[in-house]
């Protein structure tokens, strides 16, 4: 998943000593050029490259997302870390205002990126999951009972790569 999207993962060798990882959104393919040394391990230079590529682009995302959600909400957070979490997709420190990322954020569509932004910038006000801090969260989203059965579906794929 790339964007909310499938993409096919491409494996191309080269006499090169190098990895690299190409999008190509428009036929939806993750082309991967590694060294012929790689091989037998393709899949473990694959996993690698992929994750990096995700969590460059979802911390593209968030420099992007973050200020504008902030603003929105007039709520400010302090930091932002994003590393390969597993398990959820994000998380809050309420006292220090810090955000943590999944990296595989970035394999989710646009409308599910924000609302895990909205909800860990909602958890700076309220820490747990009460009535007051859901109102909060659907001041802002909508929808977000929908994308939040979204993000359940989506999480068998995040947790797997």
């Amino acid at each position: 998943l790339y964007k909310g999207e499938f993409y096919i993962i491409e494996k191309k060798y080269t006499e090169q000593e190098l990895i690299n990882i190409q999008l190509d959104n428009d036929n939806k393919i993750f082309r991967i050029l590694m060294s012929e040394k790689c091989r037998g391990k393709e899949e473990e230079y694959s996993k690698k490259v992929i994750l990096k590529l995700y969590k460059q682009n979802t911390e593209k995302v968030l420099l992007e997302k973050l200020p504008f959600w902030s603003e929105r909400t007039s709520i400010e957070y302090n930091s932002f870390k994003v590393r390969d979490a597993k398990t959820k997709y994000g998380s809050c420190k309420p006292k220090t205002k810090q955000l943590h990322f999944t990296s595989r954020l970035i394999m989710l569509k646009e409308e599910a990126i924000d609302a895990v932004i909205v909800h860990e910038l909602c958890h700076i006000i309220y820490a747990n999951h009460s009535k007051d801090f859901y109102n909060l969260v659907l001041t802002y989203i909508p929808n977000y009972k929908q994308i939040d059965k979204y993000l359940k579906q989506c999480s068998k794929y995040v947790r797997t790569k």
